[in-house]
């Protein structure tokens, strides 16, 4: 009888550690990580009369475009990009409002 009981409770352990090794492999799923949302250009040096385009990343919404100052005109925009010109010299700053958070890009 103790033969008997040895044989099968070693069997089920055996069985129990090969359930265990192969169980992370049949239950692993695939997860992927959601890129983050930004601008293609977070600081830029242009000269007067440069255009350049700034382009939202990684979002499923639209951006609403703004520009700080007088220093750079906004060409043209839609939801996932906008055009800038340089026309005089100075600082500004193209703020992207996508929801509640504000992207910015730094215009030297």
């Amino acid at each position: 009888m103790k033969k008997q009981s040895k044989k099968l409770l070693s069997c089920i352990l055996v069985l129990c550690i090969i359930l265990l090794a192969l169980m992370p492999t049949c239950t692993q799923t695939l997860v992927t990580a959601k890129a983050k949302t930004k601008l293609s250009i977070k600081s830029i040096t242009m000269t007067v009369g440069d255009t350049k385009t700034i382009k939202l990343l990684n979002s499923k919404k639209g951006a609403v475009w703004s520009r700080e100052n007088s220093n750079i005109n906004i060409i043209s925009e839609t939801k996932k990009k906008v055009k800038i010109k340089a026309v005089e010299e100075g600082k500004s700053i193209v703020y992207a409002l996508v929801g509640k958070k504000e992207y910015k890009c730094k215009i030297t």
